[in-house]
């Protein structure tokens, strides 16, 4: 077998692996969601600032910015930062964490799915694996009960009578 044969294999495997796990939707919706936590966040972050006991905070920002950004672009920000290290806006604080939690858990959510997709079962392998080492745990027949934690020495006689437990 050539190696033309063997890339040609291969990106056939790859194109159909590719569609199969629908990974370029995925990576779209992982991308959008992941980035629109950013905004939120810094909504959030930027609302915190007023309640935090720091001198002089407002001058440390524009002092990073003007490190960071051009001198015409830094001072376009100049009132905005002076308005929100100013001001102390509960509504802002509160929007900023709902929506990125919102986005954050989303994005996980998103994450989960694509991995469910990709691997099929993982999440639910993982759950019984879990599951089970727990139940494990609490069966620990060993000769000194006085070493088991008090969680396992106080389920020790209910989780493993059960029929079929692992043990």
């Amino acid at each position: 077998m050539s190696i033309r044969a063997t890339t040609r294999q291969f990106l056939k495997e790859l194109y159909r692996k590719t569609a199969d796990d629908d990974i370029l939707n995925g990576a779209a919706v992982l991308g959008f969601y992941l980035m629109l936590a950013i905004f939120p966040a810094m909504i959030f972050v930027l609302a915190v600032i007023p309640y935090l006991p720091i001198a002089n905070i407002d001058q440390a920002i524009m002092d990073l910015l003007r490190q960071a950004l051009p001198a015409s672009a830094a001072d376009m920000f100049a009132g905005v930062v002076q308005e929100v290290t100013q001001e102390q806006r509960g509504d802002l604080l509160s929007f900023g964490l709902l929506v990125a939690l919102w986005a954050t858990s989303t994005g996980m959510y998103a994450i989960m799915q694509q991995l469910n997709i990709a691997y099929p079962g993982l999440f639910t392998k993982l759950r019984m694996q879990r599951a089970s080492s727990v139940v494990q745990s609490r069966c620990d027949t060993s000769d000194e009960p006085h070493r088991r934690p008090l969680h396992a020495r106080t389920y020790h006689t209910t989780a493993c009578n059960v029929p079929g437990a692992v043990r």
